[in-house]
């Protein structure tokens, strides 16, 4: 490999390339940000998309025509691909009753039970969402380290992980809304009946 070509994934971009890209993120890179948190992403899910989005247009720049259109709808579509996964995850999450309200309230929509979970999850690193939205579709963690190009060590750590967030999560949620405890009176403190 010659001094025009980078290294770290961008084996066949020539140094002006890269210049030209560096250039494009610098400028870009906070708008497309902020495009992503207005059609409704927070500000993880957008720099993620965004990130993503970034990622593959240094991959393919020499291709790429529009590379400010080309970003803005690749990173939209990353949006959209990942809230339509992980609300599916979610899904199967509460089908599965790996997440219930602690208290159950008569008036509480599942809507409101919905965007409950999907605050949870999102609670969550990109990784630990993965690995966990991967083992509710039925996947083993050999299966997810060769999906994923990762160790076995590392998703059982991910998975160990996020079970440990959400437990830890819930736990505080209970302690929230759980009622006092009522006294009790022993048949001898009462007295006779």
């Amino acid at each position: 490999m010659g001094d025009t070509h980078a290294t770290h994934g961008t084996q066949g971009t020539s140094v002006s390339e890269q210049t030209e890209f560096i250039t494009f993120f610098r400028d870009q890179y906070s708008k497309v940000v902020g495009m992503i948190t207005l059609i409704g992403g927070d500000r993880a899910e957008a720099e993620d998309a965004t990130q993503q989005a970034m990622e593959a247009a240094l991959r393919r720049w020499s291709t790429i025509n529009d590379p400010r259109r080309w970003v803005r709808q690749t990173a939209k579509n990353h949006f959209v691909r990942t809230r339509v996964r992980d609300r599916r995850h979610l899904e199967i999450a509460i089908e599965k009753g790996a997440f219930t309200p602690a208290v159950q309230d008569p008036a509480r929509s599942s809507w409101e039970d919905e965007q409950w979970v999907h605050t949870l999850f999102r609670e969550l690193t990109p990784a630990q969402r993965v690995v966990f939205g991967t083992i509710l579709d039925g996947l083993t963690c050999s299966e997810i380290a060769e999906l994923l190009g990762k160790t076995r060590a590392a998703v059982r750590k991910n998975l160990q992980l996020a079970r440990d967030r959400l437990r830890g999560r819930l736990d505080l949620i209970t302690l929230e809304v759980a009622p006092a405890p009522v006294p009790t009176v022993s048949r001898r403190e009462a007295g006779p009946t």
